[in-house]
């Protein structure tokens, strides 16, 4: 059914009746002053097509180019509205007659014949919402930047909050020389969540009592240790290339990376501009001896009270005091995903990304559950597929177009788009 009143549309929009009556209804002032021969009010949004009413009280575009050697159609388009239900059945035909054109290509062939107001927002929308252009070039859900967690703007000892992640499988030797075995390794990455001092194991296997993992190919939800392994991976490769190393070789080059790695700057130390010393890992990491119990605060201690040692101390927890009012603002911002954008809910039809294979080979589910955070966000969604349930992020989730609802026909079905 669907089919033939689309191969029925040609007719229909030629039927000059059926524009008259389109026209009556999207523009009744200027319709009844062109056709009573007066002029167009000041205020009146066709003015500047200098529109004027042709034989088959038709209202058509005057505009500038009656001059050209082009034909009537289009130097005179008739006029439609972008909210009538015409223009949509119009654009998307044509967006379907030209093989699924883009935005461009389907605007001037709309032009040839007819001038649609304000067009632009509407063809776009055709092409967004035609279910066959979206599986070709899928949109996925950006939900907002969440809160950072309470452990990584609480001062404390470092380490005493920690993201755990593994890198590799590396290879190492059991000895040196000929005759040597290879075997596999891998290295644990601790990173504190307060300083962003990081910590490299060297271990033998993935063995672990609980493991506690997040969404599938989502790796900004572990942000803070991601961000640890891209960069030990990043001095690993350029250092040791694809030469094999014994564990005590490793174990050393690790150290070294380490110690590049607690050395990179997190925030200036003042603002005085002679001041080349930025606050870095390190700082909170030779602060303060590992077997060393807290200190009581002092800052508000009168100074003539304070013993030498508590003098000391006192600079200390001046540093962190510092830590806490430059280096914390910092984060502060969002510098990417800063605003929310369109949820999803359950029962929405989406296409689950993956990273190996085109769009065309993605897999089609129905969302069955969404998981919102700590802050009410939907990011996380469980999906059932053809191969069972499946649990995603936002990132990695792309609803198609087929919940679309024609706003000024209220009692019209749903429609997709093509």
């Amino acid at each position: 059914m669907r089919a033939s009143f689309y191969s029925q549309l040609s007719f229909e929009v030629a039927e000059t009746g059926r524009l008259r009556i389109a026209q009556r209804d999207s523009f009744p002032d200027e319709y009844d002053r062109l056709t009573g021969g007066i002029a167009l009010s000041p205020k009146s949004k066709l003015l500047s097509l200098s529109p004027f009413v042709d034989r088959e009280g038709v209202m058509r575009v005057g505009g500038r180019l009656r001059n050209s050697p082009y034909h009537f159609d289009k130097k005179h388009p008739m006029l439609l509205s972008p909210k009538h239900r015409l223009s949509r059945m119009l654009c998307e035909y044509e967006h379907k007659r030209l093989m699924h054109a883009g935005p461009q290509l389907l605007f001037s062939s709309i032009r040839e014949k007819f001038w649609i107001v304000a067009s632009r927002n509407l063809i776009r929308a055709t092409v967004r919402n035609c279910i066959a252009c979206s599986r070709f070039n899928p949109q996925c859900l950006v939900p907002i930047m969440g809160d950072l967690p309470q452990e990584r703007l609480t001062v404390g000892r470092v380490f005493s909050v920690v993201g755990v992640d593994y890198m590799g499988p590396l290879h190492i030797r059991d000895k040196k020389g000929r005759g040597s075995r290879l075997s596999k390794c891998y290295v644990s990455v601790f990173i504190c969540f307060a300083t962003k001092a990081l910590h490299l194991e060297l271990v033998s296997d993935l063995s672990s009592v609980q493991w506690y993992f997040i969404p599938a190919q989502s790796p900004h939800f572990g942000g803070l240790w991601e961000a640890g392994v891209k960069s030990v991976k990043h001095h690993l490769k350029r250092v040791a290339g694809n030469a094999n190393l014994t564990f005590e070789q490793l174990i050393t080059l690790l150290a070294q990376i380490e110690a590049i790695l607690n050395s990179r700057p997190l925030s200036p130390m003042s603002q005085d501009p002679n001041d080349l010393t930025p606050l870095s890992p390190a700082h909170f990491l030779i602060g303060r001896s590992t077997t060393e119990l807290p200190d009581p605060d002092l800052q508000h201690v009168p100074a003539n009270r304070l013993s030498v040692f508590q003098r000391i101390q006192l600079i200390k927890q001046h540093f962190w005091k510092q830590w806490s009012k430059e280096y914390i603002s910092e984060l502060q911002q969002r510098v990417k995903w800063k605003t929310q954008q369109q949820d999803v809910q359950e029962g929405v039809l989406v296409l689950v990304k993956e990273d190996n294979f085109p769009p065309s080979k993605w897999r089609m589910g129905r969302i069955v559950a969404v998981h919102p955070g700590r802050d009410g966000v939907n990011r996380v969604a469980t999906i059932r597929t053809s191969s069972g349930l499946v649990k995603r992020s936002f990132s990695k989730i792309c609803p198609l177009p087929v919940e679309t609802v024609v706003e000024d026909a209220p009692s019209a079905s749903r429609r997709g788009a093509c």
